[in-house]
């Protein structure tokens, strides 16, 4: 049965595959949002320095674009920007003094006000697997560092939503940036968002701004090992995402180091963590 699943868009590779993923292959209606808030409102109200740095202003030219191509080219669904309402509690909840704002969880608590009114069934949570939690990482048995956003989300979403579901798309289907590289049209993937040291609309979705390491190191593992998605996450599971730090040793490999490494890596299994949490209706 169809369900109504709503999507957080940033005009990032990430999200934008998760919307495409969603409308290409499903019959759900999707609910697209776009939080639209100045860099000087998220200053002001004390977001996280990242989500400062990335604004929410300045990329609404990629947004409209992304927008517009799915309508066109997949299928119709809502869009909608968002603004956050800072006097509401449910959602911008008074801070702990050590803690920080974050768009995603205001985002996720945005989402779970429409579930528990019937209003959708399902908000997608669009995180994708990185060992970047340091010292302030969540960290299992096995030592496994995780983005501590991820248990964040999952906490916030038990704590508050009486139904529904928080789909850890990305997560569940073991995705890569490699993923929507292959996957995603030419025409559409090129109208994401490459890079997110921008500052102005003009550097924007116009295929000025420089193309990340990341994008750059993904697209070399597509080629080294022939569209082959399987090998490419085992190979970014056990090259990333094991502790130590080995995103740096990702991120700094040459093109030569990945063209004589072993194609086969069995010594781990996938972490089990970020699965999708359904309460049911």
């Amino acid at each position: 049965m169809s369900k109504k699943v709503i999507i957080p868009l940033t005009g990032g590779l990430d999200s934008t595959y998760a919307v495409w993923d969603e409308l290409s292959n499903t019959d759900n209606q999707v609910i697209v949002w776009y939080i639209n808030e100045t860099v000087e409102s998220l200053k002001t109200n004390g977001f996280y320095k990242m989500d400062v740095l990335n604004g929410t202003d300045i990329k609404t030219t990629t947004i409209n674009n992304v927008v517009s191509w799915l309508k066109t080219n997949v299928r119709d669904f809502t869009f909608e920007y968002k603004t956050i309402d800072y006097t509401d509690k449910s959602i911008h909840p008074d801070l702990i003094l050590d803690e920080k704002r974050s768009i995603t969880s205001t985002f996720l608590r945005m989402a779970i006000n429409e579930i528990n009114n019937n209003n959708a069934d399902v908000v997608v949570s669009t995180m994708e697997y990185e060992n970047d939690g340091g010292e302030d990482g969540l960290q299992d048995v096995e030592g496994y560092r995780y983005n501590t956003s991820t248990k964040r989300e999952e906490m916030i979403f038990r704590e508050n939503a009486n139904r529904g579901e928080l789909s850890f798309k990305l997560l569940d289907m073991n995705y890569t940036q490699a993923t929507s590289t292959y996957l995603l049209p030419e025409e559409l993937f090129n109208l994401t968002r490459s890079c997110t040291n921008v500052t102005s609309y003009e550097q924007v979705g116009c295929g000025d701004c420089r193309e990340c390491n990341k994008r750059k190191i993904f697209k070399i593992l597509l080629n080294t090992y022939s569209n082959d998605l399987n090998k490419i996450w085992n190979f970014y599971y056990n090259t990333c995402l094991q502790p130590e730090g080995k995103w740096k040793r990702f991120r700094d490999i040459t093109n030569e180091f990945l063209k004589n490494i072993p194609v086969e890596y069995n010594l781990f299994d996938p972490p089990v963590h970020g699965k999708s949490v359904n309460l049911g209706e």
